[in-house]
């Protein structure tokens, strides 16, 4: 016969630097707890915890894809390339890399670059966005 199982205390999940605070007046307890999803940053949440270099690069990047859709910032940028359907998005990222190409860039570049965004549509994904 198995012997029954101890219920085991949830670990505290504590305070991220990317994720934002959130105030839930229900929350009975006193220590740190997870944002709403709408209210994370996704790029802040993507460049949380990176190396100087690599955080240098992934802004880099992001900023250019900016500047590629037309966007002031990367966080709208990011916010077209997931609000549409999976084809709208294709279509933006094949016109990107389309634009990486032209301009002569190495495909080293163009790799971490089309990375990036893959990566930060996982992450929106994960999310649940």
């Amino acid at each position: 016969m198995l012997e029954p199982i101890e219920p085991i205390e949830p670990e505290v999940i504590e305070d991220h630097p990317g994720l934002p605070a959130r105030n839930d007046p229900g929350h009975g307890g006193s220590g740190p707890h997870l944002p709403a999803i709408g209210a994370v940053d996704l790029v802040e949440a993507f460049l949380a915890g990176r190396k100087p270099t690599t955080l240098d690069a992934y802004r880099r990047d992001l900023t250019d894809f900016a500047r590629f859709v037309g966007a002031a910032r990367p966080g709208p940028a990011v916010e077209a390339l997931i609000s549409g359907t999976a084809g709208q998005a294709n279509a933006l990222a094949l016109g990107y890399r389309a634009d990486l190409i032209g301009r002569g860039l190495a495909s080293a570049t163009i790799a971490r670059r089309l990375a990036a965004l893959r990566s930060m549509v996982k992450l929106a994904r994960i999310l649940g966005r």
